[in-house]
């Protein structure tokens, strides 16, 4: 996803905006492409350069949408979200500017009227969520409008929301304030494309919070806040690609010396890893021929701040951390995942000492995670001093591994139309609240 995010974040709207529409692909209604068209137009065009303290800064606002929008449409989440990726601060600005605070006022104002009542709900959702967070400079003035009525607010509510904003610290009432929070968040989300959204569009913030925003303390709370906030509810879903991004782009904004140095060390030793990856894995096909066992083999990508957790766990440098040599195997069922895992043994001794137990192995297949994440994990040592670990799981396992219960549950461009919408809510809410119960028990395993 590294990759993709990065160039991205090199095209401009002009080059944005119509891989936004390739990647919408055929399936939606020219209807739904209007709306994509209308929503553009009346982000960019009026509500953007009406909030821009400075002109500059309307196409990067700009972008901060697009940005959003098509990672939405990558997952093939329904046309409400991608549209809502224009129009979610405009809803929180056009409320201040008419001065309807109350929720039963502003359910019937515009814009969020003109684009029918799908897009009407989840904007309504997502300004409620937004008010949790802290305040973006296109949300500044929605955030002082809040302030002058705080007293009808909910005090244990205000209170919860300043201790998250606060520096976390390592004792059981800061983790308690920020276990309240985190319940606070999802439980705020009443829909699974709310809380697809809100996780997606802060990617899209933390790409492009350089040119966003120019205060480097702002930059650092709002990068805290992703992390333990955003990354977290991620890892809780097992919305892995997601919480990887939010983790590399916070780190760099929190340890900016920790991070270059990480990211020079993997520049530096680019070309070895990769002829090294590529050696063992023409190593590994040729294994697996030998038996007749399909697979597919992948290099994994490599996380900065994962690779650091690493470095401080196991007080030790770049160079020992053996996350940063890796392959991921890929076979059509389970038996087949331990099928390669004797074949892979059979042909490097598994490095004794990185599981619990003594195990040469962690089995992830029989004892799936809380978020639903299966795989077999192997460390072993492939010869020249070197190590490798080796992830085996199916496609469906990778799916999962990746979108966590997004995989189950993100809509499918295939869905049929024809379903009733009453059915299809019914069925999003039920599996929503069995999400929120998944986030709840998550926090539960955190340490005090």
């Amino acid at each position: 996803m590294k990759t993709t995010l990065d160039k991205i974040g090199n095209l401009s709207n002009q080059e944005l905006y119509p891989k936004l529409l390739t990647s919408l692909g055929k399936e939606h209604s020219q209807r739904e492409i209007d709306l994509v068209h209308k929503a553009y137009r009346l982000a960019s065009e009026v509500f953007l350069p009406k909030i821009a303290h400075q002109k500059e800064k309307i196409p990067i606002y700009v972008k901060r949408s697009l940005f959003s929008a098509f990672l939405l449409a990558e997952l093939n989440v329904d046309m409400p979200a991608v549209v809502a990726a224009f129009l979610s601060d405009l809803l929180n600005q056009e409320s201040i500017e008419e001065s309807v605070p109350e929720e039963k006022s502003r359910a019937d104002k515009k814009p969020a009227s003109d684009f029918g009542k799908p897009i009407k709900s989840i904007l309504l959702n997502i300004y409620d969520v937004n008010k949790l967070e802290l305040p973006l400079p296109w949300r500044i003035e929605y955030r002082r409008h809040e302030r002058r009525r705080e007293d009808k607010l909910d005090p244990a509510h205000i209170a919860i929301i300043e201790l998250a904003k606060q520096e976390y610290v390592k004792k059981k009432a800061g983790l308690d304030a920020f276990k309240r929070f985190i319940q606070l968040f999802i439980s705020s989300c009443k829909s699974l494309d709310v809380l697809i959204f809100k996780l997606v569009d802060r990617v899209a913030t933390m790409c492009l919070l350089e040119n966003l925003i120019e205060d480097e303390n702002m930059r650092k709370l709002i990068a805290k806040e992703s992390l333990r906030v955003h990354a977290f509810v991620a890892e809780a879903i097992g919305f892995w690609l997601t919480k990887w991004a939010l983790e590399d782009e916070s780190f760099r904004y929190l340890e900016p010396a920790n991070y270059r140095k990480i990211a020079e060390k993997l520049k530096e030793t680019r070309e070895e890893r990769e002829a090294y990856i590529e050696k063992v894995k023409n190593d590994l096909y040729t294994e697996f021929n030998k038996w007749n066992l399909q697979a597919r083999i992948e290099g994994r990508p490599k996380h900065i701040y994962s690779i650091y957790k690493k470095m401080q766990k196991f007080h030790t440098d770049f160079e020992k951390i053996f996350d940063t040599l890796g392959i991921r195997v890929i076979v059509n069922s389970e038996e087949d995942c331990w099928k390669a895992w004797d074949i892979v043994k059979g042909l490097w001794p598994p490095e004794l000492g990185i599981y619990e137990n003594g195990k040469p192995y962690r089995d992830w297949i029989t004892n799936r995670k809380l978020n639903e994440y299966q795989s077999i994990h192997t460390t072993v040592n492939t010869g020249e001093g070197k190590l490798l670990e080796v992830q085996i799981r199916t496609d469906r396992m990778d799916e999962v591994a990746k979108y966590g219960a997004v995989a189950h549950w993100r809509y499918k461009l295939e869905k049929k139309v024809s379903e009733p919408t009453e059915k299809r809510e019914k069925e999003m809410t039920e599996k929503m609240a069995k999400l929120q119960k998944k986030v709840a028990e998550y926090l539960e395993l955190q340490k005090a």
